[in-house]
C-alpha cells in the first residue's frame, strides 16, 4: 500500500496530535486559563513573525497548505502554535532556575520541527537552518517566559 500525502496533510496531522496531547495531557480548567496566553504567544506572534518575514522579504514561511489558506496565511500552522504553547506554559518548571533554562531546550525542539516541516515542504527556509531559526525561536520562547513569568505566573 503506497499512501501518498499532500503537504497540507501533515499540518493536518501534526496540528491533530497536538491537539489531542492538550486535549488528553492538560486538565480543561487550565487548558481555559491558558488559552488566551497560547492564542497571544502562539497564534498572535506567529502570525507577527510572518508578517516580518513578509515585509522584510526574505524567503521563509509556511507553504502548500492547500485549500487550508487565506492570502498566504495557513490556518493549521497558527493553530498549531496555539496548542504548542499551551503544553508549554502548562509544563513550565516551578523553579525560576529551570523555568528559564527551558526556553533554551524548547527552542532546540522547535528548530528541529521546523527542519522537518522544511524536510515535508510544508515550511520554506531558504537560508541557514540551524542557527537563525535557533535564534528566532529563543528569543519567541524567552519573552513568552519572561512574559508570562512577569505577569501571569503565581507561585
Amino acid at each position: 500500500m503506497n499512501l501518498e500525502l499532500e503537504p497540507y496533510h501533515y499540518s493536518m496531522i501534526f496540528t491533530t496530535i497536538l491537539a489531542l496531547i492538550v486535549i488528553l495531557a492538560i486538565p480543561k480548567k487550565s487548558i481555559r486559563d491558558l488559552f488566551i496566553w497560547a492564542v497571544l504567544f502562539g497564534y498572535v506572534i506567529d502570525f507577527l513573525i510572518l508578517l516580518g518575514f513578509y515585509f522584510l522579504n526574505l524567503q521563509a514561511g509556511y507553504q502548500n497548505f492547500g485549500p487550508f489558506g487565506f492570502y498566504n496565511i495557513s490556518i493549521f500552522h497558527p493553530m498549531a502554535w496555539t496548542f504548542y504553547f499551551i503544553i508549554y506554559l502548562y509544563f513550565l518548571p516551578k523553579e525560576r532556575l529551570y523555568r528559564f533554562v527551558a526556553p533554551f531546550i524548547a527552542a532546540l525542539h522547535s528548530t528541529f520541527v521546523a527542519n522537518i516541516l522544511v524536510e515535508l515542504n510544508v515550511f520554506l527556509w531558504v537560508y541557514e537552518r540551524i542557527f537563525i531559526p535557533y535564534l528566532i525561536y529563543l528569543t519567541w520562547h524567552l519573552l513568552v517566559t519572561y512574559i508570562y513569568d512577569r505577569y501571569v505566573f503565581i507561585d
